[in-house]
């Protein structure tokens, strides 16, 4: 029997086939890789194209993660800090001191966090936002 599918179809047969494979070994090999792709109608070009693009995907993922954890670690620190500068302060008597420091940690810590919003901004919105435009938008 001749049959022929539609690229969705295509796509959801390989998928499913993809996870049976999975499931009997965890991994696929390059050649396998190259292969599955041949037989879905990709040239080896397509392939090494498709596949680095993946990797660079990858990689920006995992630099991101790792700068959000790093915001996260200096938060935790910046909320320790202020909790035992309070304390301290508490304890000590005197005029109120601890928001000064808390202050000046703060800054750092907001400084921090916007540029982890500005990298979330050039990775995230323009894939979301493609084609639109904010000339009329006022601020």
């Amino acid at each position: 029997m001749n049959k022929s599918y539609s690229p969705q179809q295509l796509e959801q047969i390989i998928s499913l086939g993809l996870r049976e494979q999975q499931n009997q070994q965890n991994h696929v090999s390059e050649a396998e890789l190259y292969d599955i792709a041949q037989q879905s109608g990709l040239d080896a070009q397509q392939t090494d194209a498709a596949l680095k693009q993946w990797q660079h995907q990858q990689q920006q993922q995992q630099a991101q993660s790792k700068k959000l954890l790093a915001f996260k670690i200096h938060a935790s620190s910046y909320l320790s800090i202020c909790c035992m500068l309070f304390l301290i302060d508490w304890l000590t008597g005197g005029p109120w001191w601890f928001f000064w420091p808390i202050l000046g940690m703060g800054i750092g810590l907001l400084s921090h966090g916007l540029g982890l919003l500005k990298l979330w901004r050039k990775l995230v919105q323009p894939k979301q936002l493609a084609g639109l435009s904010f000339k009329r938008c006022r601020f």
